[in-house]
């Protein structure tokens, strides 16, 4: 009988409350019912719900979701049943509140509470947070992480990189690292788990999975390193406009397009210029030489030959591998000139021309603050959309049509200048304008 009363209470409690009706059907899909006690959710059903592709993440996902009984609003309720389940009431107002997460800081804490709640911040715990993040962003796009898994090393050196900021090994340091530094760490992971929780969470799309897999192949970048950078780079690189992205079912992030290639368009710096000079939106320059490193660029505004420093903001210059780091941001990074004689020639990156980060005479060879290496290969990825690429190539069209019609031009030939003024204007001072073969009779 207190049994009935008690849930009664909650049911009342619960009807004054606003839940998503979807949570409502899910927890009554996942419910069990037992003699003598309410229904609940085990942690057996958080692995059917959560439990693909990553198992482990069921039983974060419960702890986090599921009260401690000892304290919080559903306490009471929670008290009622077996450790390891949750009630109806008390699954609600925890699965609501993981919904109603919409800032990237408040997401930052509580996934950083997921991973951490219980032990310190460790290098295991970070590369299985770093790992996770990416597999169920992936997921949440309905890719296949087994398909396009591709060199996971760079979730790695993501994580070791995390680490070595995190001197003290705290979670608030942490929490402060990756909101500093890689703010979009967790976006694909809650996209994830909010799908999970309304039931919007779909299979893999063998379409999707196959243009991915078509756009990035033989390039230096991959489906981790793309990934990697979206959690860095400011959201203009990375998120379609609003009325773009309701029409795409794949971020801004996996519809980059190649400009540039050293290995297919020719490593120098004119084929360079002339792929990707007249692109309007932002682009990224990846550059990778001998030593191991890789080197990215990213430019927020078109690119250009200047005699002073442009960029705007959200230009960043990125250290890929063999760690990755954020290596300078902001404006007045960029500087290019190859013709003017006032001013150095070369593209310096950095906002210290006098010593920059990085430099390039050529595409030979890198200057930077490590010495000098020699590049193996060039990148450049536009990230605006199919409009960009069409306002470059009509550019290029215009710069064309203009190269033809200055080649067309009638140069003055000897019939023309026989009745040109200037030479009637020479002959009446005495000025020889006829060399002696081309006199008449001669």
């Amino acid at each position: 009988m207190g049994n009935q009363q008690g849930s009664q209470g909650e049911l009342a409690a619960a009807a004054a409350e606003s839940f998503d009706p979807r949570l409502e059907a899910l927890f009554a899909r996942l419910a069990e019912e037992k003699p003598g006690q309410d229904p609940c959710i085990t942690e057996e059903g958080f692995r059917q719900l959560f439990g693909t592709p990553l198992p482990g993440f069921a039983s974060v996902m419960f702890n986090a979701i599921a009260p401690n009984p000892a304290s919080g609003p559903a306490s009471e309720a929670a008290q009622s049943l077996q450790k390891g389940s949750v009630g109806r009431r008390a699954f609600l107002i925890g699965a609501q509140e993981t919904l109603n997460l919409t800032g990237l800081s408040s997401q930052i804490k509580y996934y950083h509470d997921v991973f951490f709640e219980k032990e310190g911040v460790t290098e295991e715990g970070v590369r299985n947070m770093v790992h996770t993040a990416y597999t169920l962003c992936l997921t949440s796009m309905n890719l296949d992480p087994e398909t396009l898994k591709g060199d996971t090393s760079i979730l790695d050196s993501l994580a070791t990189s995390i680490m070595k900021a995190c001197s003290k090994h705290t979670g608030q340091e942490l929490q402060f690292v990756i909101q500093s530094h890689y703010l979009h760490l967790f976006s694909g992971l809650h996209t994830y788990v909010q799908k999970t929780l309304l039931g919007a969470q779909e299979g893999p799309n063998e379409e999707l999975v196959t243009a991915v897999q078509q756009r990035f192949a033989d390039s230096m970048i991959d489906l981790p390193m793309a990934w990697v950078l979206s959690c860095i780079l400011p959201i203009r690189y990375t998120k379609n406009r609003a009325e773009l992205a309701e029409q795409s079912k794949l971020p801004k992030w996996l519809q980059w397009s190649q400009l540039y290639s050293s290995q297919k368009d020719g490593q120098s710096l004119t084929r360079f210029e002339h792929h990707v000079f007249s692109y309007k939106d932002p682009t990224i320059l990846l550059i990778s030489c001998t030593g191991g490193f890789t080197f990215c660029i990213a430019v927020d505004t078109e690119w250009r030959e200047s005699t002073a420093a442009w960029g705007g903001l959200d230009c960043l210059l990125l250290q890929l591998t063999p760690e990755v780091w954020v290596l300078e941001e902001g404006e007045g990074m960029m500087f290019v000139n190859h013709h003017a004689r006032t001013v150095k020639n070369g593209i310096y990156f950095g906002r210290n021309f006098d010593n920059p980060l990085l430099s390039l005479q050529s595409l030979d060879s890198i200057q930077t603050s490590e010495g000098e290496f020699a590049i193996t290969n060039v990148e450049v990825w536009g990230c605006g959309d199919e409009g960009a690429l069409k306002e470059q190539q009509r550019w290029r069209d215009w710069e064309h049509r203009q190269a033809e019609k200055t080649q067309k031009v009638k140069r003055p030939g000897r019939d023309d200048w026989q009745d040109n003024p200037d030479k009637f204007l020479l002959d009446m001072v005495g000025v020889e304008t006829e060399h002696p073969q081309e006199r008449p009779g001669m």
